[in-house]
């Protein structure tokens, strides 16, 4: 996982660097060492309460996955393809809670964030298909590194609130987010995220592996 982890954070910064973003500058994407994801704020990407991708996000899209695809399948000392051990690649779309005129704890509110979230997240996925079509992959084979490709959308159930990422037993309490909400919590909540799944029997199949040559050696 570390390593489909650090291929993340490869492609991100190769990305950066192609959209001309330097160190210490405003950056399309950001790695996050302790989630170990690729997050982008939805600010730069999507209007409030709209799910249309902006040029700039488009432009980001088109050079994040070629840049990941060529992480994920360069292949290390060893001659493994961190593919190899990737169960799916992630897109999550996130929202805040639009606490600015509502109650702090609507169902309402939540299911609506929802909605917008899982549509921001298939329209990040429905371009990169477009991407597929247009034939802007290059010389790359797409299609198959595609079906690793799955998007869901997180409405506010791991938003911040006071610096904290709150989780879904927050929500069983009648105030989920006590005591003050920092003026940056909405911005940090506004993101889609870029993670990885790793394919636990392929992991364990190599374990075993190891295992066995390391008892043949003994």
């Amino acid at each position: 996982r570390q390593d489909l982890a650090g291929r993340l954070a490869e492609a991100a910064s190769t990305a950066n660097t192609n959209l001309s973003y330097a160190p210490g500058d405003y950056r399309a994407f950001e790695f996050d060492s302790n989630r170990q994801q690729v997050l982008v704020r939805e600010g730069a990407w999507f209007r409030p309460g709209s799910s249309e991708l902006e040029p700039e996000a488009k432009r980001a899209i088109e050079s994040f996955f070629p840049a990941l695809y060529d992480a994920l399948l360069d292949r290390g000392d060893d001659g493994v393809q961190a593919l190899d051990y990737l169960a799916a690649l992630e897109i999550q779309g996130h929202t805040d809670p639009h606490w600015a005129n509502e109650d702090l704890w609507s169902w309402d509110n939540y299911y609506h964030n929802t909605v917008l979230s899982q549509q921001r997240a298939a329209a990040v996925t429905a371009y990169v298909g477009e991407l597929l079509d247009a034939g802007k992959a290059g010389e790359r084979s797409w299609r198959p590194f595609f079906a690793y490709v799955q998007s869901s959308g997180r409405s506010w159930s791991e938003a911040y609130c006071s610096g904290s990422v709150m989780k879904a037993k927050n929500f069983r309490s009648d105030d989920p987010c006590p005591g003050e909400r920092l003026e940056a919590d909405d911005a940090r909540s506004r993101r889609v995220t870029f993670g990885v799944r790793v394919d636990d029997e392929k992991v364990l199949q190599r374990i075993q592996v190891e295992i066995e040559g390391a008892r043949d050696q003994w």
